[in-house]
């Protein structure tokens, strides 16, 4: 009786430990907040890195916990505008499992397009490198091109601080040259003799 007893707990114990919940379509578009038709399109378009996480065949297909991390992705790939080439291949860098059924003509082009996709990532990645490069090169025109015009208007400043500082002078020395004249005639008329009626008068 306890012999058959452990075996019924035991077995009971292996049934837990090995059951994984599995979830269905609808009830994956539920848990992601999206509709079952846009949730299908995933589960279509990306196949080859969604059937490591399935659970049986046609109208039974079930789908395990697993498959959220892979949808999370793609749905953010998805929002970002990414194209369904760059997010294969950005899923395949990630670490995520794919099935290829062998090298038939039907999977060869999933290779093709994931060796595709790469080379279109390093390309993207190379124009962006060039356009950074060009980016720096004007910047540093720019810089030297506001540098030198700083260096223009310094010097214009300064010519006409120069243009001004002179022009007070002259105007200084006009205005003492006016005020020395007029103090001299003023002396010269002091000097003049006396005409007769102001020796007579004694004025």
């Amino acid at each position: 009786m306890l012999s058959l007893c452990q075996d019924v707990f035991f077995k009971r114990r292996y049934f837990v430990m090995d059951y994984e919940k599995v979830y269905s379509l609808t009830a994956i578009a539920d848990k992601l907040g999206r509709s079952r038709s846009s949730v299908y399109d995933w589960l279509h378009t990306y196949k080859e890195f969604i059937e490591p996480h399935t659970v049986g065949k046609g109208r039974t297909k079930k789908y395990k916990e697993s498959i959220f991390p892979v949808l999370s992705l793609i749905e953010d790939l998805k929002a970002e505008g990414h194209p369904n080439d760059y997010i294969r291949a950005l899923l395949a860098s990630e670490g995520h499992d794919i099935v290829v059924e062998g090298e038939t003509n039907e999977n060869a082009p999933v290779l093709t397009q994931l060796t595709e996709a790469y080379k279109t990532i390093l390309t993207k990645v190379e124009t962006l490198e060039s356009q950074n490069e060009d980016l720096a090169r004007q910047n540093e025109k720019m810089a030297n091109a506001m540098q030198a015009m700083a260096e223009v208007i310094r010097q214009t400043a300064a010519t006409n601080e120069e243009k001004e500082a002179e022009r007070e002078k002259r105007q200084l020395e006009r205005d003492q040259m006016l005020i020395d004249t007029m103090r001299q005639l003023h002396a010269d008329k002091q000097q003049e003799p006396k005409g007769f009626f102001s020796k007579l008068f004694g004025k």
